[in-house]
């Protein structure tokens, strides 16, 4: 019996033995006993290290959910859009957003009221490129600094980075070309070139929003004498084909679906993609000399009260998050090609030619805006 214990004991020492000096072996502890404690790893990884403006943005986030509020002037984010843009980013950020909607024309002259009263009341301005500008040349904007979204390469359809010294910066995407109203025309009758619009049939029956006030009649004419072989002659032209003058992108697009008139000279996939998701009788042409493409952009107000929750918000609009939440609810093209295009399937035309504005086209179309360029050439 003496003999069978001692073999016993032997073998369960040999067994400890073993394992103690098996490569990778973990001891377990007893049931009941302490956890075996075993030193820290020590951390080796060969990512890079926070880079100061990684480590300077959390201190922006942080003073902008301090600051709690920002309030947007807009072109854009109206109805479900605005409703789903303020719900989200307060979600994110614990922000509250307030957005007030209106054109670039009248933001423009109320930032200025406010600039020489010294109340500023808006954070972030955002629209057109052009009125963007213009905000940045009447000294009512600021640099909004380094954004991480915006940092971002090689995701981009159009990069939103369109101003030198970053007073503004492009978030949505659109194409500028005519539209039709199907209703009216039919597939053998759509223009295929800008030329054809000169055809006598489509006197006194083509919308064009006014020179003077609205950027795209001066955006085409940019992109039609530098990239398009359209020069200053085929405005002339234009201009005796008894155009319908509209005084807003919506007063435009509304009278082409309406049936006011069978084409459109003016509108946008921006501005006409939610329409025809709800089943507006329109559809974009593709032209045989190019379409323009741009961004509508977004600036941080100068002196803003909330300077950071601007920039925040700019930042997020960018991220794969809000450019997703714009283009599903504008049922449009996102700006970043990570993202799901949303556009409705008749609206979706493979373009012979699209021609980006660059940085210098925009600021060019801005002067030629103010110089009243094309109301000169159609004798307005």
């Amino acid at each position: 019996m003496k003999k069978c214990v001692l073999m016993a004991m032997a073998s369960i020492l040999a067994a400890v033995l073993v394992l103690s000096c098996t490569p990778g072996a973990t001891p377990t502890a007893a049931p009941g006993a302490m956890p075996v404690s075993t030193p820290a790893p020590v951390l080796t990884s060969n990512l890079p290290s926070s880079t100061p403006q990684e480590v300077e943005w959390q201190k922006v986030v942080e003073a902008a959910k301090k600051e709690g509020k920002l309030t947007v002037y807009s072109f854009s984010f109206v109805g479900d859009l605005g409703l789903a843009l303020s719900k989200a980013f307060k979600d994110r950020y614990g922000i509250q957003m307030e957005l007030v909607a209106g054109s670039g024309a009248v933001f423009l002259e109320r930032l200025k009221v406010e600039s020489r009263a010294g109340q500023r009341v808006a954070d972030v301005l955002e629209g057109s490129a052009t009125n963007g500008i213009l905000a940045k040349k009447d000294g009512l904007t600021q640099p909004f600094g380094f954004l991480p979204a915006a940092a971002e390469t090689g995701i981009w359809l159009f990069d939103p980075r369109i101003d030198p010294d970053n007073n503004l910066i492009g978030y949505s995407p659109s194409i500028s070309t005519t539209w039709a109203n199907t209703k009216l025309v039919s597939p053998a009758e759509e223009p295929k070139s800008w030329r054809d619009l000169l055809a006598p049939k489509w006197k006194g029956k083509i919308l064009v929003t006014e020179p003077d006030t609205m950027p795209l009649p001066t955006v085409y004419y940019i992109a039609f004498t530098r990239y398009m072989g359209l020069d200053d002659d085929y405005f002339r032209a234009i201009g005796k084909q008894d155009l319908i003058f509209t005084t807003t992108q919506r007063e435009n697009d509304s009278k082409l679906i309406r049936g006011e008139a069978p084409l459109s000279f003016t509108s946008n996939l921006t501005s006409m993609s939610m329409l025809v998701a709800e089943g507006a009788p329109a559809k974009p042409l593709d032209m045989k000399e190019g379409v323009s493409g741009r961004v509508q952009t977004l600036n941080v107000v100068k002196d803003a009260a909330h300077p950071n929750a601007a920039r925040v918000f700019i930042n997020w609009l960018l991220s794969a998050e809000g450019q997703t939440i714009g283009a599903r609810l504008r049922s449009t093209l996102p700006l970043r090609t990570d993202v799901q295009d949303f556009t409705p399937a008749v609206a979706r035309v493979k373009y012979t030619k699209v021609f980006p504005l660059t940085p210098k086209d925009e600021d060019d179309n801005t002067k030629a805006l103010r110089d009243r360029v094309v109301s000169k050439l159609w004798g307005r």
